[in-house]
Order: structure tokens, then sequence, then C-alpha cells
């Protein structure tokens, strides 16, 4: 039997890496060694599971791990996370990849990329934004090496299909049952690519070098508007789905996760930032505008059906095959990253310790209306911050009105603590949290979160903005009480 080249998979965890993964394992030709910050990570532990493929604990942004993690491969498959590290550290540490790539001998390297679309707008600033020019200006880096001594090869993928379920593509259910996508594209056509398929092209590229090498092979599954979306949507699935054109001045208040926020905001405000470092509104106004204007050059269909034969090539179909219904469900990894607290073995820190003796502050989630609340909470409460998401709530002024009020926060994360605290007794009791406040389906799973709650919640958070000195706290009913009455009591 032969023996299996090795492939290392720098990003193996994402959305696009996991895939790639599996196409290759899956051939029996391949061994697979993924690089992660995080072994204990369920989606690294599902990985480990499969066949012929090896966990390397280190991280993207260390030469050292690096270094370790090239060694005795054949081949590399590398995708770096350019919303954590910024453009400036994944513009370094992507060339540095390459370049150590080849001091360790590796004979083929895929370099996982995105749209130069500053490049392909003709270097129109209009349509800059970090996450993906960071990654066109390593491409052409690499392919300018040429392929003496190491072959190279390019994927360069736009926006996911799988999208549509998670991020910033999924549509809101109205309340007659109708779909919703308001954002900011036109009429673009924007290159969809199905998260299922991008194994198979990454297989390819290994597995025929004599075409692949120094190719940019730049896929899609299908080229749509969100009209088309919204179109198509209704065709297959029945549910009638409309797009909704909103200026990026009325989206982004909605959509970006505190005012001023930095499109690497996950990372926490203590991380040095620079002129390279763009905010959330800088960053996917740029990015809204070319996908939305449809600025970027159409795919070469005729070889994609050529290169995968059995590849999905329309959004129905996509629809079908996944059985889309237009609601939510989890993709991508950085959004299901961000909206957990770092884990013991991320932190280097035991369990014990990070509970006993380092609170960590896990009030900045996406998506939480108390992002970037400075006190430190401890891990215990982060099973309670889900609770704290109501789902459209008409608050009566702007987000940024009410963050504007909560400055500088202090008093208001300790009513927060004191929920937390509540919220883990339920929980503890198998009692369904108040805070959660859900009603219930005809299948008897939760729903929409019952506004009643929030409309309490808020009034009293307005209510002692400027009462520094002031706490709530939690009067404790006999647990035959809270079963009947589950009732969240506040007192002086």
């Amino acid at each position: 039997m032969a023996e299996l080249k090795e492939i290392l998979i720098i990003g193996g965890t994402g959305a696009q890496g996991r895939p790639v993964v599996k196409a290759l394992v899956e051939t029996n030709r391949y061994r697979v060694r993924v690089l992660t910050r995080n072994v204990e990570n369920s989606r690294a532990k599902e990985l480990a599971a499969l066949p012929n493929v090896t966990l390397v604990q280190g991280k993207q942004d260390s030469q050292q791990d690096l270094h370790r993690a090239f060694q005795g491969v054949y081949g590399a498959w590398v995708n770096t996370d350019g919303f954590t590290l910024g453009q400036k550290n994944e513009l370094f540490y992507g060339i540095r990849a390459y370049e150590i790539a080849r001091h360790e001998g590796v004979q083929h390297y895929v370099w996982a990329s995105t749209d130069y679309a500053l490049k392909k707008s003709g270097w129109n600033e209009s349509y800059h934004w970090g996450h993906n020019d960071s990654k066109g200006r390593i491409t052409d880096f690499i392919l300018a090496q040429g392929q003496e001594g190491m072959k190279s090869s390019v994927l360069t993928t736009g926006p996911y299909m799988n999208m549509l379920m998670d991020g910033m593509f999924p549509p809101k259910e109205q309340a007659d049952g109708s779909f919703l996508w308001a954002n900011p594209a036109k009429d673009g056509k924007i290159p969809l690519i199905a998260l299922e398929d991008v194994g198979i092209y990454s297989l390819w590229l290994f597995e025929n070098l004599a075409e692949s090498a120094g190719l940019n092979l730049e896929v899609t599954t299908d080229e749509v508007s969100f009209a088309d979306i919204a179109r198509i949507f209704t065709e297959v699935t029945g549910n009638k789905g409309v797009h909704k054109h909103v200026p990026f001045e009325e989206y982004a208040p909605l959509a970006e996760p505190y005012p001023g926020a930095y499109v690497n905001y996950s990372v926490g405000p203590e991380v040095v930032r620079d002129e390279s470092d763009m905010t959330w509104r800088q960053n996917f106004g740029a990015w809204w505008r070319f996908w939305g204007e449809g600025i970027v050059n159409r795919r070469d269909l005729e070889l994609l059906d050529r290169i995968h034969p059995g590849r999905i090539r329309s959004l129905a179909e996509w629809i079908r095959k996944t059985g889309y219904d237009g609601k939510p469900r989890p993709v991508l990894k950085g959004v299901e990253d961000w909206k957990k607290p770092p884990s013991s073995s991320e932190t280097g820190t035991s369990d014990e310790e990070t509970a006993l003796n380092e609170p960590q502050d896990y009030l900045r989630i996406p998506g939480l209306i108390f992002d970037e609340v400075p006190a430190l909470i401890p891990p215990q409460h982060s099973a309670a911050l889900c609770y704290l998401q109501p789902k459209d709530y008409n608050l009566g002024l702007s987000w940024d009105e009410y963050y504007k009020l909560l400055e500088p926060f202090d008093h208001v994360a300790q009513k927060l603590v004191d929920i937390f605290d509540y919220s883990i007794q339920e929980l503890n009791a198998g009692i369904e949290p108040t805070v959660m406040r859900c009603t219930a389906n005809e299948k008897g799973s939760s729903s929409e979160s019952d506004s009643s709650f929030w409309d309490e919640f808020f009034e009293r958070v307005l209510n002692n903005i400027h009462k520094p000195t002031q706490k709530i706290s939690i009067l404790r009913k006999s647990e035959a009480e809270q079963r009947l009455n589950h009732q969240l009591l506040c007192a002086e």
C-alpha cells in the first residue's frame, strides 16, 4: 500500500477548512495534520475523530508553531484568520507561513484566498476592506515567487452560500411567515460558493499539479443578486422572500456589534491598534459596496464544471440539497467563537484557576446589548449570557443612544451580575430561567422572547442609569412558587 501524503491544514476547524479536511481523508490517500489553538474545541474533536487526522496545538501567528507544524508534511492548505489578526498581521504571517513552508521543504502549498477587492475595483479606495485585501496581497506575493522549489496554488472564494444561514446574510422572519432580506446590497451578482463543494476543489488542486501549479482557481456555485436570492427562495420553498435595499447608514447601527467597534472587536479592547485596523463600519461598508454593486469579475463556470462535474450548480439546487428554510443555523466558526468565553486551554490556565482567580470579561460578546461592559464577570455566569439578547426589541431610542446612556457601564454591570446569578440558580434547579422568559411553540421548544420581560428589564436599567449606588437584589421563592410563577423580582 502506498504511503499516505501528509497535508497540513491551517484553518481546519473553520467553515471552509472542515470540508477540505474531510475531502482529503475520504480518499484514503492523505493524512491530515490540523493546526489549532484549542485541541479541546468541539470542532477540533470532530475532525480528530476522522481517520488519519492529527491535531497539532499551536497558533497561526506564532513563527515557532508554524515551523513545527510544517515540518515533514508533503503539502499545506492555509487559510489565516484575517478578522482576528487584522490586515497588517495577516499580511506578515501570511507571507511568513509561505516562507517557512519553503524552508521546511513543503512540496505543494495551497493558499485559501478571497477576491482582492481594492485591485479588482481599479484601486478605488471605496472598495477597500481589510480581511479581503490582505489575502489578495498575499496571493500576489505567492504567485510572484514562481513554481521552482515549491509548487503553489490559490483557491479564491467569495461569500459562502451557507452564510444565508449565519453571519450577515440570514433574512428576518416576518409575522406573516415571509422572509425579509433588508441590507445594503443593490443589484450586483455575488459569486456565492457552497461550502459543500470547497473540499472537492481543494482536493483537485492537490491531485492535478500539472494544471494547478501557479493557478488561482476562483470558484462559485451561483452568481446571484439579493433580489435573485429572494425570488429563488420563494420559488423553491414556497415561502415568500423579499429583498429590501437599505442604505448602509441605516443598516449599520442595527448590524454593527456596538458603535465604533473595530472589525476585530472580538479580540478585546486591550489589543493595540493602529491605522491599519479598520472599524466595522469602514470594513463592511466597502464589503457591501463591492459585492452589492457587482464589482467582482465573473467566474469561469466551464472550468468549474470540468474540475467538479458533480458540483452544486445553482442556488435552487443548494436550497433543495440542504433543506434551507430561511432560518438561522450555525456555520461560521468566528461567529460561534465570539458567542462563548475562551476555554482554559486557550488561556493557558486550568478551569479551577480561571474560575477562582481570573474572572473574565464575558460581556464583550457579539450581538448582545451590553458589549464592552468593562466589569469582570466570573466564568460561571457565561451560561446566562444567551438569555440577554432580545429579538427585534423596540427600545424607543436608537441603540447608539442607549450605549451613550450606559457609559461608563459599571453600575449596570452589577445589575447584570445579579440577573446572571438568578439565571444560574434557575438553571441549577432545572427550571426554565425567568430571564429567558420564552413562550413555547406547539412542539414545546422555545420560541420568541416574551417582550413583557424586556419592557420591565429596560425600564429598570434606564430608570437607574444615574443611580450607581442602587443595586438590584433577587428575592428567591420556594421551588414550587418559582415553577408556578417564574417571576423575577427586583427590590431596592
